[in-house]
């Protein structure tokens, strides 16, 4: 390695040495799970249930129809039914498992319903967006 590359290398070890890692805040969740692990369908779709069944005034599941190999297709609905329907909100889609062969998809797409309903009332930023938008 030149100098000059050697040089940066270093300063930039240091910089990421020195650097403060920020994490998402811990927030207590009426619905434990561990992502550190991948869940196979079944699993993601009783999550899915649970985090419904804990936060009513927020998340409804509906079932769309079933897979080719049979399997229920869920949605989750993410919305502040106080402050309006889903259907008159802007709404952000968000999924996953489209390819079977994409197994972390599921994680990121129950992580993403998890927190968002843990984060409601306790996040003032995610709370003000909930409030305006659905997912």
């Amino acid at each position: 390695m030149r100098p000059a590359m050697r040089s940066i290398a270093a300063t930039l070890a240091g910089l990421l040495a020195s650097a403060t890692a920020w994490a998402q805040p811990d927030m207590p969740s009426k619905v434990p799970i561990a992502f550190d692990r991948y869940y196979d369908s079944a699993q993601l779709g009783r999550f899915m249930r649970d985090i419904a069944a804990a936060y009513p005034d927020l998340v409804t599941v509906r079932s769309i129809g079933k897979s080719g190999e049979g399997r229920e297709m869920l949605v989750a609905i993410v919305n502040a039914a106080k402050t309006g329907a889903d259907t008159d909100k802007p709404a952000m889609w968000i999924d996953g498992n489209i390819h079977g062969n994409e197994v972390q998809a599921g994680e990121v797409v129950l992580y993403a319903l998890w927190y968002l309903a843990k984060s409601y009332g306790v996040n003032e930023r995610l709370t003000k967006l909930m409030d305006s938008s659905a997912f």
